[in-house]
């Protein structure tokens, strides 16, 4: 997914949430049957992309951003 598409996937999620309303017809990670299997998809690729420009950041800048640990798992 492209970075505009994981923030616009992302805003769907939390609309989905808030409104109990899946909004398919405009998210770029609905997969049928859409009962929740699209918020691993969405969260796989947030996660990625977080990876992504946190290495990108660190090469423009020589320094390291502090980590949870939790990609180790």
């Amino acid at each position: 997914m492209t970075p505009q598409e994981v923030l616009l996937a992302l805003r769907c999620h939390q609309s989905a949430i808030e409104t109990g309303r899946c909004p398919k017809e405009q998210c770029p990670a609905f997969e049928r049957p859409a009962r929740f299997k699209c918020a691993g998809t969405v969260a796989k690729a947030a996660a990625d992309l977080i990876e992504e420009q946190a290495a990108a950041l660190k090469r423009l800048t020589g320094k390291e951003e502090k980590s949870c640990g939790i990609s180790d798992v």
